[in-house]
């Protein structure tokens, strides 16, 4: 049996209550932090909770130090990275604590389906205006625009279909 640390209480019951803490609160920072803050944050948490110094300690010890530092790490890749932090938002407002690859395809998708270059973003705006104003002929015109921007996004294809159809 290895040492008891002193904070092994502490470590015991932020592993036990890990899946309900979001990465803002694991890392002890503000929704708002910018990056260079985040950072900081990280590399303290990862220190506090480094799996090397806790290797003399107990089997349930060394167990729970190893998920919290694997969720810290999780939270900092996600927090770092613009898109995955504002999927990750999102989704912690309507209660999720983790990025999942679920919330990453629907960051894609939306990507996508908005555009991912300035032309292609701005003909589908385009597009979407004057469909709502029934102009469908003006936005299929502008659909076919954006498509020659991003022809490989499929999204837009879909819409231009569907504009199509409407149109018929």
């Amino acid at each position: 049996m290895g040492a008891e640390p002193e904070n092994a209480a502490d470590i015991r019951a932020l592993a036990r209550m890990l899946d309900r803490v979001d990465y803002y609160r694991l890392l002890k920072v503000e929704p708002r932090a910018p990056l260079p803050q985040i950072r900081k944050a990280y590399h303290q948490a990862r220190r506090r909770f480094d799996p090397d110094s806790f290797l003399q300690a107990e089997g349930e010890i060394r167990s729970a130090v190893d998920q919290i530092a694997r969720r810290i790490t999780e939270g900092y890749l996600v927090l770092r990275d613009a898109r995955r932090r504002s999927a990750y938002d999102s989704a912690l407002a309507g209660g999720t604590v983790r990025y999942t690859s679920e919330l990453e395809e629907a960051s894609v998708e939306n990507d996508e389906a908005r555009g991912t270059t300035p032309n292609g973003q701005r003909f589908s705006g385009m597009a979407e205006d004057e469909a709502r104003r029934g102009n469908l002929p003006a936005a299929i015109q502008h659909m076919k625009m954006a498509l020659t921007w991003e022809p490989a996004n499929e999204s837009f294809k879909r819409r231009l279909s569907d504009l199509e159809s409407r149109a018929s």
